[in-house]
């Protein structure tokens, strides 16, 4: 975690494959109505900030819990 920018995930190593894919179907986002993905409104922020378009941020992230 990046707590010095709001938290967001850094990164993530992990191998899925279909069969895990196809029994864990995750969540919608709906970011008009507030469902958003973690480091969302970071990476629009930053992305204005470099002067680029916010709207080539998309809500599409995976990230997941790995058990040991």
């Amino acid at each position: 975690m990046d707590v010095a920018n709001g938290g967001r995930a850094t990164g993530v190593t992990a191998c899925v494959d279909s069969s895990y894919l196809k029994s864990h179907q995750g969540t919608s986002t709906d970011v008009k109505n507030g469902t958003k993905p973690a480091g969302y409104d970071w990476a629009r922020n930053q992305v204005a900030w470099w002067g680029g378009k916010v709207s080539d941020v998309n809500a599409c992230h995976v990230l997941l819990k790995l058990n040991s």
